[in-house]
C-alpha cells in the first residue's frame, strides 16, 4: 500500500491581540520567553465517503502573556493507494495514522504559525518538537 499527503489546509484561524497598545505588541521587546503557552491536540479522521482517506487534525492554541492568542485548526489529508481491501480495520488500528501521519503533517503546521505571526508583523514563534510514538502510548495506556 502506498499511502501520500494529498494536502494541507488551515480549516481555522484566529489571532487576537490582548493589549489595547497595538503599537506595544509590534515591539523589538517581543522576545520569546517563559511568558509563552502553547497548547495542541490532534485526532485522526476517517472518510466515510472515500474509503482510502483520511485526515489528521491539530488544533492548538498559542499565547504570549499580555501580546495575542493564536488559535488554530489544520489539517492534513493523506491518501492510500492499493487495494481498497489493505486500507481496511487493520490499518486504521495500526500506528502508522497515529503516528507516522502527525510526524509528516506537524512541520506543516509548525511552518503554518511561524509564517502567520511573520506575515503579521509579529516575531517568529517556533513550535516545539513533538514525540508523537510518546503520545501514541499515553493514549492508549502504555506508558
Amino acid at each position: 500500500m502506498n499511502i501520500q499527503l494529498k494536502s494541507t489546509k488551515t480549516v481555522f484561524l484566529q489571532l487576537v491581540p490582548l493589549n489595547d497598545d497595538i503599537s506595544e505588541i509590534f515591539s523589538s521587546k517581543n522576545e520569546i520567553s517563559n511568558e509563552s503557552k502553547f497548547e495542541f491536540g490532534l485526532e485522526v479522521k476517517f472518510s466515510e465517503s472515500d474509503k482510502d482517506e483520511f485526515a489528521v487534525v491539530i488544533h492548538s492554541e498559542l499565547s504570549r502573556k499580555d501580546k495575542f492568542t493564536l488559535q488554530a485548526v489544520f489539517s492534513a489529508e493523506f491518501k492510500a493507494e492499493g487495494k481498497e481491501s489493505e486500507f481496511n480495520k487493520k490499518f486504521k488500528e495500526s500506528k502508522f495514522p497515529y503516528i507516522n501521519a502527525p510526524a509528516i503533517a506537524y512541520p506543516f503546521f509548525r511552518a503554518m504559525i511561524a509564517n502567520t505571526l511573520v506575515n503579521c508583523g509579529l516575531e517568529p514563534y517556533y513550535l516545539p518538537s513533538v514525540n508523537f510514538e510518546r503520545l501514541y502510548r499515553e493514549k492508549i495506556g502504555n506508558n
